[in-house]
């Protein structure tokens, strides 16, 4: 009998002290995780975002923020680098043949652009680029439901000589992931002073001023400067417009450049080239 007890003794010390290294190790391994979670990781490996250190939004005014950096103007390494950087994030690509998740990809690539370029733009602190990103979520899965409903609504596939063929509509792809279209109305609920509280200011009389890139991505940033000025909005094929399209860009914060790129993507391949032929 005296032998039982000692025996159910020993081995609840045991599960005792088993049941406290297993308590303890979990503590450990927590402890380790939040650690963990708190360092910055380092940037994708494609991408030359370690090249540089990550753009802070500067407390204060952000219009005088925005002046400040915009004097600065943009250096053709800078310039390099955002065009690097959109395109590695996909969104130079376009209306192309692709599958529903590739356009559904594109889309929140989208949003994680234009949301950075709004913090960096206007200066956000944490609780406006935090109203912002959930918008812009709530945004994405509306525009995510109707981009699925239509192509389920179109044309089912055919077979033809043995092979399936599959004839999507391009609109409800433009309607999903063509920016322009999501600015372009008034009270667009993708304007900046529509996805958070931004400093007081009366944003209800502001009208697009034009559907050309420049103006369009100038309209979405705080107005430091007129939205009429020096920029142009349409360039022709001469030698001399195009070299001044390099010399605006330069001039640019570099907020309102990744906006333009978002509104234009076809303008990354012109400012390649312009580049090559400065930089040779």
């Amino acid at each position: 009998m005296h032998q039982d007890i000692k025996h159910t003794l020993i081995w609840m010390i045991c599960a005792t002290l088993v049941t406290g290294l297993a308590i303890w190790q979990a503590q450990v391994a927590l402890t380790q995780d939040r650690r963990a979670r708190e360092v910055a990781l380092p940037p994708p490996v494609k991408t030359r975002h370690a090249e540089r250190p990550t753009t802070r939004s500067a407390a204060g005014d952000p219009i005088s923020n925005y002046q400040t950096r915009q004097e600065k103007g943009l250096t053709d390494r800078e310039i390099r680098w955002i065009l690097d950087d959109f395109k590695t994030a996909g969104l130079d690509l376009g209306i192309r043949t692709a599958t529903r998740e590739d356009y559904l990809a594109q889309r929140q690539a989208q949003d994680r652009w234009y949301r950075d370029a709004l913090v960096e733009g206007w200066s956000l602190n944490d609780a406006q680029a935090a109203q912002v990103t959930l918008k812009l979520a709530q945004l994405s899965n509306l525009a995510k439901a109707d981009f699925i409903e239509a192509l389920n609504a179109g044309p089912r596939p055919f077979q033809q000589n043995g092979q399936w063929f599959n004839l999507t509509g391009t609109e409800p792809i433009y309607q999903l992931v063509d920016f322009k279209r999501r600015i372009a109305v008034k009270d667009s609920p993708s304007l900046p002073w529509s996805l958070c509280k931004l400093p007081a200011d009366d944003f209800s009389n502001l009208e697009n001023p034009s559907s050309a890139p420049f103006g369009q991505s100038r309209f979405l940033l705080p107005r430091a400067k007129p939205l009429e000025g020096a920029q142009v909005d349409t360039v022709s094929e001469t030698e001399e417009t195009r070299n001044d399209l390099l010399a605006q860009i330069h001039d640019l914060h570099p907020a309102q450049l990744k906006l333009l790129l978002l509104v234009s993507p076809d303008m990354t391949q012109d400012l390649e080239k312009l580049l090559e032929i400065s930089n040779p």
